[in-house]
Order: structure tokens, then C-alpha cells, then sequence
């Protein structure tokens, strides 16, 4: 111990410094070990998010978290963390020994991957080669040229090695002999085009002074003006009457009672007689849902700055759809449901009522499902007259989606693989005879997405392809001589490439429908030939097949052994198509919606929702310019509503009036369906065929 007597002045502050520096330091450290707790929690949540978007700074996160881990409650935060991160190197290490079977001559057997307790010793190492897993794109890439490589090197052997070569060879003859002799140029984007001068200007608010004939009888009609002259009218009612007339224009005919509606092209009307809220305003919302844009705080800042009831405009834009977009919606499924080519398919969106949550009627509502769905049915591509229309479904199950489709008269139904389908098919089916079987496309493209879920996940394809190019053909054909599974699938995957590649070209019109089709089955054999190859791998029970060993590629094996036939129904006819991709196209946009809306409150108003999304999408596929063309539908039918409900009140009263009241189902008391002012009953007779045409014009339809 030092004696403080004997130090000098200048020693013992000296002395006293080094004491005051070693003390702070000592709290420093204690400091940073009680804020290891808290700092290992937010560690841990944060790598927890990072493991499923890898990026470059991952391992120097992983390490800084670990700092000053010396007490009890950071280790156990420690143990947590590593058990996580030994989820994602378990599964690296599972792939990575997928991958070394996948590619090994013969059949071995899976290997266990590795526990959490070897993971836990191997973090810090492995950590190093979880940052450098490639991305999906990147291994598609690798894909096409690794294809290319393995076709050279199958040039290289004799047709008699084995089958997969021998297919390879075959295909490469098939793509070489098939090549379309015209060359079509597809025509370019111009770019960014100033379309300004083409817009046009806005329309009068008034309707002009119309004089015409009634067309029932002949007889002129009369304006509300001169009606209110003429019966003497008091001012009040006169001013109520011109006030209307900035509306809309009535003429009443004498002779028949019938009435009839003016307003100018593009003029804005109410969306009911009794209505204040401007169709326009609707027409608006009403495209901003179909693009994906959530209306609920829209809608609820336009209420507060109107002066409007809560939900009025969620309500009026529920009118709409359900009465106005609905009779074109059942007018464009009649034409759907004779068509022989239909394609089908499904996605999730929530229906909160049919889950048991949410506001719940009077009456109760009893959950139907944890999931709800969307089904979607399309034409065919370049099918004339093309149509999409949305149906809601409480379930996925056969029995829900069979009951949307029970109305449709299709010959050929395209889907992917959900059993769900064949379920509905075979009912379909049943006590048929062979030749009236409704016949059913399984999708390709969802094979292909199967044999990709194998091959992809892997570095050997950039390792490989990073050698010089006479070592690389060495081993692949060391692999092409082995046979090995790998190479069975790459073969199948060539096959399945080159089919959609002689599609594009039949649909461009580079080559013959009928060349197209007997190429793509000679393509099919190949495909056939390389996905029974792989014996040992699958087995039959009964009539379906099942994996008979743990191995990366049995399960695209049996995927394509139980809907062998159905992958090659498009070959007997030029119109179907060989996937599904037209109608996964088009719910996309209703995934998009379900990102930013999340969840419809009531069956009823998803219905409202299909039908709005339905009519969007089938005049975008027509090329109508779709607000111009509903602003003019609503006129047409709004003209149609007021003149018929005004007719009817004439005569019921005796009385000219300039607008009525609508009744809405739900408000329509005892007398049902049998009240005139409904408006089902109000549109029934409303001529849609003008309307269709105009959608289907052969300017506008997609031939």
C-alpha cells in the first residue's frame, strides 16, 4: 500500500487523478452491462426482421448486439438469439445437403440438418455465409445460363448415353427446326407523350332547353316551366321546380303519360331523384378502389367538410355498385357463361362478418370460415370479347367455389393445381358420357414454379459458371453421364421453356396456331419422358402418387404424375391456354387492394366490391377509357330510373312532379319486391345491349 506522507504534492494529484479516471471507467462498464438487457431485446427483434432480408451489414449488427454480454438476462437474450439464427442455418444446411443429393449420381438418402445446439457453436462462421445466399432473380439468371450450358454439353455426347441426353438433344432439334421464318418487329414505346391539347373541356352544368316529340306517342312535350305557368303554380314551388331544372330536363307527353329525361353529354347528375350526392363524386371513389386506394378516411374528411351523416358516402358508393354497376355486372355474365374457355383461380381477402368479428346484424351471423377468398374467372388471351368478373366465396371449398361456377356452360376449365378443381370437375362430370366431360388445363407455369423450388436455391449453378468454359462442359457432362436427377429436371425445365416461348409466338402471330400445337406436343413427350424418369423416387397408391423417398425432387414428380393428362389438354385446341397467367394478372390488382384495405365489413358489400372490380377490369381490357364510359352508363341508366319512377308517380297520383323517392330493399317494408320504386325493378327493363356493344367494338376488344 503507498504511503500518502512520503508522496509529493505533485504525486498525489497524480495519485488522486488516476483514481478518478479508474472510477469512472468502472461505472462506465457497469452502466453498459445494465443497459445489455434492454439493448439484447431490441437486439433480438431486430435480427429477427433482418433474417428474412439479408443484407451486407447483417454480421457487424450481429456482433455489436453481442458486445458486453456478460450477465445472466443478456446471456439467456444471447441463447435466444442464436436458437434463431440456427432456424435460418438449419435451413441452409438442409438445402445445402438437397442440393448435394439433387446433383450426386444414384439416390442417396436425406441427411438430418443440423440442431440448435450446433448451430449455437457454428453461429459466428456461419453467420458469414447466410450474407452471401443470392437472390431469387440473380439464381433465375444462373438458371437460363446453366440450361444453355447443359443443352451445349448434351450436343457433345451420343444420343444413346441415356434418356435425359438424348431428350436434351431432341429439344434443341425441335426449337432449331420450329424457328418462324418472318420476323416480326414488335413496335416500341414512344415514351413520354404531352397529351394535353387532347383533353377535354369542361362541360355546361345546365341542361339546354330541349324541344322534342315523345316517343311513344308522338305527341310534343312540355317542359316542367311551362307546366308550372300553366297550372299557376305558387313561387315556392316554381323556385323548387328551376332549381331541379339545373339538374336535369323534364318533358311530360299528354296523350301517353310518359316521360322523358334531358341532360347535356358529360352533365353531372344526383345519384338518385332524392339524392343530393353527385355521381361524379361516386364515379371517383368508385375508380379509386379498383386501383387499390383505401377510401374509409377519404370518405369520412368529405362527410365532415359536406356537412354529411356518418358513412353516408361509404353508403352511396354501395348504392352505386349494387344498383347501378350490378345490371351491366349480371349482363356481362350471361355473355361469360357461354363461353367454352374459362380460367379460374382464387386469393384471400377478408370478410369480416363471415369470420364472426365486426359490427354483427340483429339477427347474428354465424363464421363460415377463418379465410375468406376472392374467386376470379376470365377469358382465355385473345379470346374476342375478353371479360373478367369477382365473385366472393366465404370458403375455398369445392362446394362454395361449384356454386359460382354451377351457371357457367365452359367445356374447358384452366387452374392450378388445388384439388379443389378436380373436386368440382368430377361432380360435374358424373353420369356424363366420355364425350360431354367438361375437361379440365392444369396449369404449367405452377409445374415449372415446382421444379424451380428445387433447382433454384443454390451457389453451385455461379460457382460452375464462373470456371472456364471447358472445365464447366466437363462437368456437365460427368453429370449428363451419371443421369442424375438434377439433370433429369433441367431437361423438363427446357421443355416447359421452349413450349411458352412457341406460345408467344403463335400469339404474336409469328407462327401458325396448328404448328404451334404440334410442336408444343412433341415438347410434351419430352416433358413426359423426363418426369416418369425418376424411378424409386415416387410410388402409386391407388390412383394418385406419393414421394417413396425424402428427396428434392420427388415432389415435382408427383405433382406432375397426378395431373399427367390435364397438363396437356391445351394441345387439342388452339384457344386454351397452357397456364393460368391471364387470371393471376388480374388479382393482382385485388391484392394490391387487400394490402391497403385489409377486410370488407359485410358479405354484402364484398359482393358490392366484386362487381365494382369486375366492370373495371373488363373495359380496361377492352381499351375503354373506363371513367368517360361509366359517366355516360350512369347517365343513360339515371335518365332511365327518373323518367320510369316519375311515370309511375304520375299515374299513381295524378299529379306532375320532377322527382320521387327510391326505396331500397332493405326500407321497402311489406310490399317487397312488388314496389315499383325499387331500383331492381326500376333498371330491369334497361337496354344493355347498346352498352355491351360498345365495350366489345372491334376497335376496343382484343382480338
Amino acid at each position: 500500500m503507498t504511503d500518502l506522507n512520503s508522496l509529493s504534492k505533485e504525486e498525489l494529484i497524480k495519485l488522486v487523478t488516476q483514481k478518478e479516471e479508474q472510477l469512472r471507467a468502472a461505472e462506465d462498464l457497469a452502466e453498459k452491462r445494465e443497459r445489455s438487457n434492454i439493448k439484447f431485446a431490441r437486439g433480438v427483434t431486430s435480427l429477427a426482421l433482418l433474417l428474412k432480408d439479408v443484407n451486407g451489414s447483417y454480421l457487424a449488427q450481429v456482433e455489436e448486439y453481442l458486445s458486453y454480454a456478460d450477465d445472466e438476462e443478456a446471456k439467456k437474450a444471447m441463447k435466444v438469439l442464436y436458437d434463431m439464427i440456427s432456424y435460418g442455418i438449419k435451413t441452409i444446411g438442409v438445402t445445402s445437403v438437397q442440393i448435394a443429393s439433387f446433383f450426386a449420381h444414384g439416390n442417396e438418402a436425406m441427411k438430418a440438418g443440423e440442431t440448435s445446439e450446433q448451430a449455437y457453436a457454428k453461429a459466428q462462421s456461419n453467420l458469414k455465409e447466410l450474407r452471401q445466399v443470392r437472390s431469387f432473380t440473380n439464381n433465375v439468371k444462373g438458371i437460363v445460363k446453366l440450361s444453355n450450358a447443359i443443352a451445349k454439353a448434351s450436343k457433345t455426347l451420343d444420343a444413346s448415353t441415356n434418356a435425359t441426353v438424348k431428350t436434351l438433344q431432341e429439344i434443341s432439334e425441335i426449337n432449331k427446326e420450329s424457328e418462324p421464318s418472318p420476323v416480326k418487329e414488335k413496335q416500341t414505346h414512344r415514351g413520354r407523350v404531352n397529351n394535353i391539347e387532347n383533353l377535354p373541356e369542361a362541360g355546361p352544368t345546365k341542361a339546354t332547353k330541349i324541344s322534342a316529340a315523345c316517343r311513344e306517342c308522338g305527341e310534343p312535350l312540355a317542359g316542367f316551366e311551362d307546366l308550372m305557368v300553366n297550372l299557376k303554380t305558387a313561387m315556392t314551388d316554381f323556385e323548387a321546380g328551376y332549381r331541379q331544372q339545373n339538374t336535369y330536363t323534364i318533358g311530360f307527353c299528354q296523350k301517353c303519360g310518359q316521360v322523358e329525361v334531358f341532360m347535356d353529354p358529360g352533365q353531372d347528375h344526383p345519384l338518385f331523384p332524392d339524392r343530393h350526392m353527385s355521381t361524379k363524386t361516386i364515379l371517383s371513389w368508385n375508380q379509386a378502389m379498383c386501383i387499390g386506394i383505401p377510401l374509409e378516411r377519404a370518405l369520412k374528411r368529405f362527410e365532415q367538410e359536406a356537412g354529411l351523416g356518418s358513412n353516408t358516402g361509404s353508403y352511396s358508393l354501395f348504392d352505386y355498385q349494387r344498383f347501378y354497376l350490378k345490371p351491366l355486372f349480371k349482363a356481362l355474365e350471361k355473355v361469360l357463361q357461354q363461353r367454352d374457355v374459362l380460367v379460374c383461380d382464387e386469393t384471400p381477402f377478408s370478410c369480416l362478418q363471415d369470420q364472426g368479428c365486426g359490427k354483427l346484424p340483429a339477427s347474428g351471423a354465424e363464421a363460415k370460415g377463418k379465410t375468406n377468398y376472392i374467386v376470379a374467372l376470365t377469358t382465355a388471351d385473345h379470346a374476342p370479347k375478353p371479360i373478367t368478373l369477382y365473385y366472393y366465396s366465404p370458403t375455398r371449398s369445392a362446394e362454395n367455389i361449384g356454386r359460382i361456377l354451377e351457371d357457367y356452360n365452359f367445356e374447358t376449365l384452366v387452374t392450378d393445381g388445388y384439388s379443389g378443381y378436380r373436386t368440382i370437375l368430377n361432380n360435374r362430370n358424373q353420369d356424363k358420357p366420355i364425350l360431354d366431360h367438361v375437361r379440365h388445363q392444369s396449369c404449367l407455369v405452377h409445374l415449372r414454379r415446382e421444379i424451380l423450388k428445387v433447382v433454384l436455391p443454390s451457389d453451385l449453378f455461379k460457382k460452375l459458371l464462373d470456371k472456364p468454359e471447358a472445365f464447366l462442359m466437363q462437368q456437365l457432362e460427368k453429370l449428363l453421364k451419371a443421369d442424375t436427377e438434377g439433370m433429369k429436371l433441367h431437361a423438363a425445365l427446357r421443355a416447359i421453356n421452349s413450349i411458352f416461348l412457341f406460345e408467344a409466338q403463335k400469339n404474336d402471330g409469328l407462327i401458325s396456331p396448328e404448328k404451334a400445337r404440334l410442336t408444343q406436343a412433341k415438347l410434351m413427350k419430352c416433358l413426359d419422358r423426363m418426369m416418369k424418369a425418376s424411378e424409386g423416387l415416387v410410388r402409386q397408391k391407388g390412383s394418385l402418387w406419393e414421394k417413396a423417398k425424402d428427396h428434392p425432387a420427388a415432389k415435382p414428380c408427383v405433382y406432375y404424375l397426378n395431373a399427367r393428362e390435364d397438363f396437356k389438354t391445351f394441345l387439342e385446341n388452339p384457344e386454351i391456354p397452357p397456364c393460368t397467367n391471364k387470371v393471376e394478372r388480374a388479382i393482382r390488382g385485388v391484392a394490391i387492394l387487400r394490402k391497403n384495405s385489409q377486410h370488407k365489413h359485410s358479405p354484402q358489400y364484398m359482393e358490392a366490391m366484386c362487381i365494382a372490380l369486375s366492370i373495371d377490369a373488363t373495359l380496361r381490357e377492352n381499351g375503354v377509357d373506363t371513367f368517360r364510359w361509366l359517366q355516360d352508363y350512369s347517365q343513360a341508366l339515371f335518365k332511365h330510373i327518373t323518367a320510369k319512377g316519375i311515370t309511375q308517380l304520375w299515374k299513381e297520383t295524378g299529379c306532375k312532379q320532377n322527382k320521387f323517392s327510391i326505396r331500397l330493399p332493405e326500407k321497402a317494408g311489406t310490399d317487397g319486391a312488388n314496389n315499383p320504386y325499387l331500383p331492381e325493378n326500376l333498371t330491369e327493363d334497361f337496354d344493355m345491349k347498346p352498352w355491351l356493344d360498345s365495350i366489345f367494338k372491334p376497335s376496343n376488344s382484343q382480338q
